[in-house]
């Protein structure tokens, strides 16, 4: 339930499934770790299972590697296990590497675009880089330790406060907490000061979010259900546990069931009503007269309603700046922007093969007059409009 409270996993979901996935691969790993460090005897498939979740998080995102990196570092610095460390390295880089490997082949640079200063530059440039340098300083308020609750609060995770304080309770012989503990300590400190973009914490979204809960037990829940279960004995049934989940999940999983049904029989109403949505279906419509290319500025999160190619973004080739102007700059902090006059829109158009362009009209300020005399207004709504090249 803490997790899915979370801010950054509610508002991404149906469209940054990459950053659930990051962080599914990164608890498998660490939960898998875990068990391996907590158990009697070391188990090599467990150490490798670790390995390969951690190597599916470091192939997902540069955040997953980093997090790979501190479950590995672990093996080598606290338990100085070698063999340990090797097993889970091959296991890592096996499944981990080969995005970087692509990488590396097609632009140059293993760590694209991140690395374009020292591997030289290939879909983005020096200014792309900055810029996004630029918005990722626009989350900071200072990178000072007394500001680490308020990080909190802005990423909508006051509960993990109560993670920081379940250390106490991290004692030697539970060696499983221990590495839970240490890799969300760690891994936020090390968010704190890169970067404070609440999606980067996927990597500790659940561990981060057990804590909390694991916490509240010690505190609070273990002394109690410890008297219970003495006073009796058959509370300490441990089918009770399952049979009390059931008894709270299966009218919830009921209510859910309807919920989505009913979704689904309204889902085309839905779509109606989703930003962007009813523009692309036109062009949809459009694309035998006008091909299957489309540029767009200010729906990226809509690019997939389409059924052809979407070109448009904040970086990259077709990145904004070269489709129009702000008042700041770096990407998702602009104040006012300003489309291109129409003239140099086309030039671009015709650079990439598209006689479509829609745009959000909420984000992005178009003088259709001029647009007008080289295109066509072929859809508008209150969110935006889809011109075609005559």
């Amino acid at each position: 339930m803490l997790l899915l409270y979370l801010p950054a996993i509610r508002e991404t979901l149906g469209y940054a499934y990459i950053d659930d996935g990051l962080a599914l691969f990164s608890w498998g790993a660490t939960l898998a770790l875990a068990l391996w460090a907590s158990a009697g005897a070391r188990s090599r498939r467990a150490l490798i299972i670790a390995g390969m979740l951690a190597g599916g998080a470091a192939g997902t995102k540069i955040f997953g590697g980093v997090l790979a990196l501190l479950l590995g570092l672990y093996l080598l610095l606290v338990r100085r296990d070698w063999g340990a460390s090797l097993t889970y390295a091959i296991a890592t880089m096996a499944f981990g590497s080969w995005w970087y490997v692509r990488s590396a082949i097609l632009s140059g640079d293993p760590i694209h675009p991140m690395g374009g200063n020292i591997f030289g530059y290939f879909l983005w440039n020096a200014a792309d880089l900055l810029n996004q340098q630029q918005a990722h300083e626009s989350y900071v308020v200072d990178r000072n330790l007394l500001y680490l609750w308020p990080a909190l609060q802005t990423s909508g995770a006051l509960i993990w406060g109560l993670a920081f304080l379940s250390g106490i309770y991290a004692k030697r012989e539970n060696t499983g907490i221990q590495i839970f503990y240490g890799v969300f300590v760690i891994y936020f400190l090390f968010w704190f000061f890169v970067t404070r973009v609440e999606r980067y914490l996927a990597p500790v979204f659940a561990v981060a979010s057990f804590l909390p809960a694991y916490f509240i037990y010690r505190a609070a829940l273990s002394r109690l259900l410890g008297a219970l279960t003495s006073a009796r004995a058959w509370l300490g049934n441990p089918h009770l546990p399952a049979a009390l989940s059931l008894v709270v999940l299966l009218p919830a999983a009921a209510y859910l069931y309807m919920k989505v049904e009913y979704a689904m029989a309204t889902w085309s109403e839905t779509l109606e009503k989703r930003t962007g949505y009813t523009l692309f279906e036109q062009a949809n419509k459009l694309s035998p007269t006008f091909g299957h290319r489309l540029v767009q500025v200010g729906f990226e999160n809509d690019i997939y309603f389409f059924d052809g190619t979407v070109i448009g973004d904040w970086f990259g080739l077709a990145r904004y700046s070269t489709m129009m102007t702000c008042s700041i700059n770096f990407a998702h902090s602009a104040d006012f922007c300003q489309m291109m006059p129409p003239l140099k829109l086309i030039k671009l158009m015709k650079g990439v093969n598209s006689r479509m362009l829609v745009v959000n009209t909420k984000r992005v300020t178009i003088d259709v007059s001029e647009y007008e005399k080289y295109f066509d207004l072929s859809k508008e709504t209150e969110d935006g409009l889809l011109l075609t090249l005559r």
